[in-house]
C-alpha cells in the first residue's frame, strides 16, 4: 500500500495533527510524482502535510 494513500486516510479522520513521512526516497518513487502527490494532499488537508526526502538509504548507493 502506498504511504501517501495511508496518510490521506489519517488525515481524514483527525484535525490537527500534522502528518508525513520520515523519510521519502526519491529513488523508489520519481520525486515530480512525489511533489505532486503530496502538494495534492497538503491543499486538501490545510498545510498539515509533512515532506522528508533523502537519498542516502545504504541500498541505493553502488560500491565501487
Amino acid at each position: 500500500m502506498n504511504v501517501w494513500s495511508c496518510l490521506t486516510a489519517y488525515a481524514m479522520v483527525t484535525e490537527k495533527v500534522h502528518l508525513g513521512t520520515l523519510v521519502t526516497d526519491p529513488c523508489r518513487m520519481h520525486p515530480t510524482m512525489s511533489a505532486q502527490t503530496v502538494i495534492t494532499i497538503d491543499k486538501i488537508f490545510n498545510g498539515r502535510i509533512i515532506l522528508g526526502i533523502d537519498a542516502r538509504e545504504a541500498t541505493n548507493l553502488k560500491t565501487i
